[in-house]
């Protein structure tokens, strides 16, 4: 009975791991299913996505904390933890109330950089996001704000520089207009596989900037690799229980290294609940959840 209990349970599993991002409105594409492992997104109580629906500032900024992989657990403070947060470092923004499930998240958002209030020093989190807002954000969040400034700031120099790194590919850019959810979806996949770029050194006291683009002798590092998820291709050797033998033939960053067909490597996975097969060969996503022990889980497989 143990046994029947306990192959039952691994079947659900596997059949949560394999639907549990699919919307009743909407289509599933690789944007969303990618998001929906990070918990980036996710759909409403009733099972749709509402694709055309506009997305709030609160919306916006959860869903970038989470691309940032910053969520330490503000979001489940008690009010009094708050309270006590707020104390030593004040959210400057007397709009969001802190007794609200976004507070934990502005105050993130905050300490992280990508998001400021306006003039008259509220943040609004209730307002719709502009396609502009959402463009200076994620170029904020990649590295290319300096670039960004000198193109002329914001709004124009954001957008060119969206444009110039992928960002906004694929979207048509209305700057004051609001952005849709699936629209918001795409251009946060975009920033989430864009090169970002770091300050490599000072040079006369002057920032020289560097492109985490794989050449130049730099790595390859986007917000994925920032938070310890690496896209690798490959072939299962073998299966057994939850435990996945892995041969990586492609991956631009695994675990700090590049890998290709000559420099493959081959990995011990925890399975995670997805249902992999002898000799096949996937594109995963694959998570280290501490970064000084070598334990890895999927987190997702590509179509």
């Amino acid at each position: 009975m143990k046994k029947i209990i306990a192959l039952i349970a691994s079947a659900a599993l596997m059949m949560s791991a394999a639907n549990a991002f699919a919307y009743s409105d909407y289509a599933e594409t690789e944007t969303t299913e990618f998001l929906s492992a990070l918990n980036i997104i996710s759909g409403y109580e009733d099972g749709t996505f509402r694709p055309d629906n506009n997305i709030t500032r609160s919306e916006i900024v959860r869903m970038l904390v989470c691309a940032r992989g910053k969520d330490y657990g503000y979001s489940e403070l008690s009010v009094e933890e708050k309270e006590k947060l707020n104390a030593t470092e004040p959210l400057p923004y007397p709009d969001v109330d802190i007794n609200s499930w976004d507070w934990g998240y502005w105050f993130q958002a905050r300490n992280i950089g990508f998001i400021s209030g306006f003039e008259d020093g509220t943040a609004r989190p209730n307002e719709n996001v502009t396609y502009a807002q959402l463009l200076k954000m994620l170029v904020f969040m990649t590295g290319y704000e300096t670039y960004a400034k000198v193109e002329g700031g914001y709004p124009n120099g954001y957008i060119l520089w969206a444009e110039t790194t992928g960002i906004s590919k694929g979207i048509t850019v209305v700057p004051d207009a609001k952005v849709t959810r699936k629209d918001a979806a795409q251009l946060i996949y975009n920033a989430m596989n864009v090169p970002v770029i770091i300050v490599d050194r000072f040079e006369n006291n002057m920032p020289v900037f560097a492109v985490m683009d794989g050449t130049a002798g730099y790595a390859w590092k986007t917000l994925l690799e920032a938070q310890w998820i690496f896209k690798a291709e490959g072939v299962v050797n073998s299966v057994s229980g939850d435990n996945v033998n892995f041969h990586i033939t492609n991956s631009k960053n695994f675990d700090g290294k590049a890998y290709d067909a000559k420099t493959a490597e081959t990995v011990q996975l925890n399975r995670n609940g997805f249902d992999l097969k002898k000799g096949g060969k996937y594109t995963l996503l694959i998570e280290k959840p501490d970064q000084d022990v070598e334990e890895y889980n999927i987190k997702y497989i590509f179509k």
